[in-house]
């Protein structure tokens, strides 16, 4: 850390393996913003598609599932000094996540039910999130 202006010197990585785990990353919140909108459109409508409905419940919980474990394997590429949110993310996505967090929590519990689908979306949302933490900053 730089004492003299308060920044953390962020390390960034041309790794093969790193870029590929950020982008891994970015498909699990991702994928959890499209199950959040599909539970979401499927429960205002009050219709669902059969094809999906067979594949986005096991698919939702699988991912999340995975990303649970990466976080948990994460522990073995343990580093004490965490790396700062991006700008990205401080300005638009996590506002974003935040809002959305208290629309689902008014909605359960203004309803007392919410898709596990929505619920996983969130879990992954959440999980990519802190994946991020911990891993070096790409250049590509």
């Amino acid at each position: 850390m730089d004492e003299a202006n308060g920044e953390i010197k962020v390390k960034k990585s041309t790794s093969l393996l790193t870029i590929t785990m950020r982008k891994s990353f970015n498909f699990l919140g991702f994928a959890g913003v499209i199950f959040i909108f599909y539970g979401m459109i499927s429960r205002i409508t009050g219709s669902s598609w059969p094809v999906l409905e067979k594949w986005v419940p096991p698919v939702s919980a699988f991912l999340t599932i995975v990303a649970t474990l990466i976080t948990a394997i994460a522990i073995y590429f343990y580093d004490p000094h965490p790396y700062p949110p991006e700008k990205f993310s401080k300005a638009i996505s996590a506002p974003l996540v935040i809002i959305a967090c208290i629309v689902a929590l008014v909605y359960l519990i203004g309803t007392g039910d919410i898709q596990p689908v929505i619920v996983n979306g969130f879990a992954l949302l959440g999980i990519s999130g802190g994946l991020f933490r911990i891993l070096k900053r790409t250049v590509e």
